[in-house]
């Protein structure tokens, strides 16, 4: 049976953090091991991590848990140390906010055995702070009438990944202030090819109000975010990249970037995302991306975003309408 790890990077979560590893310790799934990496939160939370283990420990010997420290260096370095202290053969990723649902893990190893696919990856569930279901992201459609579900595998918690890909690909890239999550999992995705989705809902964020981990607060004009965009497209370039619902997921994360660039009015690094955007993108995005950049050589700059921009909102409504 292969032995699968979860790896939770915390930070000041003392009062919610136990939901998160009681979620995991639930997994039908065993053998089980929980990597909790601390990054130097300024509460109990490590105190409280430890007096859960404790109280967990014993009572299965089929999981094992484990807690460290390190002083902040924010997330990213923290998931990079879980990899290298877990043992398991496959990494499972949650943040200390999230909760995973009690078959995922199970559902997952399944799916990579009868696929014979190197992973497997699922959508999410958004929960308010009471616990309850406030949105979904996406639906449990068939993979032949995907959409958006190729976004579900560049979410942190989405995938279960053989942990020998990590020594293929390296570890999380502990440059980037955001979008982290999008640079590593698209260096999986490029070395693993393709993955076996599934129909069912995987795990849950949590809106609480409280600072996450990353501390990224999203998109936002962040040269982090556009660096990512111009790497995932170089690692796209000359690859046998199989799905086209996943070069346009990273798109769509390309065009979030534009519109977060157009809104601060730094309209030059808002067009070079979106050339970047159209390049990486297929089918009728690309067509209707080419539309877009072609207008933007007859409008003054401030006229064509504010042109994007109206169309964005308008997409977004019909989109939400669905």
């Amino acid at each position: 049976m292969s032995k699968v790890s979860v790896i939770i990077p915390a930070y000041n979560r003392a009062g919610i953090i136990e939901d998160a590893l009681n979620s995991v310790f639930e997994q039908t799934h065993r053998p089980l091991e929980l990597v909790v990496v601390d990054d130097g939160s300024t509460d109990n939370t490590v105190e409280v991590v430890r007096e859960w283990i404790a109280s967990h420990r014993a009572s299965d010997s089929t999981f094992e848990a484990h807690v460290f420290t390190q002083p902040n260096k924010r997330a990213p370095a923290a998931r990079s140390l879980g990899i290298l202290k877990s043992t398991g053969d496959y990494i499972q990723f949650l943040d200390s906010d999230d909760v995973l649902y009690p078959e995922t893990i199970k559902q997952k190893i399944d799916a990579i055995r009868q696929s014979g696919l190197p992973y497997a990856y699922c959508a999410n569930d958004f929960l308010d702070s009471k616990g309850q279901v406030i949105g979904r992201c996406g639906s449990p459609w068939p993979e032949s009438n995907q959409g958006a579900i190729a976004t579900y595998l560049f979410h942190t918690s989405g995938p279960l990944i053989p942990r020998s890909a990590f020594d293929a690909v390296g570890l999380w890239d502990e440059s980037l202030v955001a979008t982290d999550e999008i640079e590593l999992l698209g260096r999986l995705k490029i070395h693993l090819g393709r993955g076996a989705y599934l129909p069912e809902f995987g795990h849950a964020q949590r809106d609480h109000g409280g600072d996450r981990v990353s501390r990224s607060g999203g998109i936002g004009p962040d040269p982090s975010a556009r660096e990512v965009i111009k790497k995932l497209f170089t690692m796209v370039q000359g690859t046998e990249w199989d799905n086209p619902t996943e070069r346009n997921a990273i798109a769509r994360f390309g065009c979030g970037v534009v519109e977060a660039y157009a809104l601060s009015e730094e309209y030059q690094l808002a067009l070079e995302s979106l050339q970047l955007s159209k390049n990486i993108s297929t089918g009728k995005r690309r067509n209707l991306l080419s539309l877009f950049l072609m207008l933007e050589r007859v409008l003054p700059r401030k006229i064509f975003f504010h042109l994007y921009l109206s169309a964005r909102g308008r997409m977004a409504k019909r989109g939400s309408a669905k």
